[in-house]
């Protein structure tokens, strides 16, 4: 992903990209699965997991990981003012 925040506003900080592992004691979600969780899977996510880096939405920032079925991010609710969008490039490089 390449951030590409407009100029002239602020360092959102809704707009960065979260990253999260299990909790103390708990373990890893371990899924495959490409689709959007639901709002239960979500909130039984989130109760055994926490984010341990942010990415700052910041100008020109490139960031990268590798995508596996323990690996989890996610993009907060944006907080952005109306007409206004989070921009970026994400490449996703698929390798069999």
């Amino acid at each position: 992903m390449i951030y590409f925040p407009d100029p002239d506003l602020p360092a959102l900080e809704s707009c960065g990209t979260s990253f999260y592992r299990a909790k103390p004691g708990g373990e890893t979600r371990v899924d495959w699965d490409p689709t959007m969780m639901t709002e239960a899977e979500s909130a039984d996510f989130l109760a055994g997991h926490e984010p341990y880096f942010r990415s700052a939405f910041t100008p020109n920032k490139l960031v990268g990981f590798l995508k596996s079925e323990i690996s989890w991010h996610a993009v907060p609710p944006l907080d952005l003012p109306p007409a206004r969008a989070r921009k970026s490039i994400n490449l996703n490089i698929y390798l069999r």
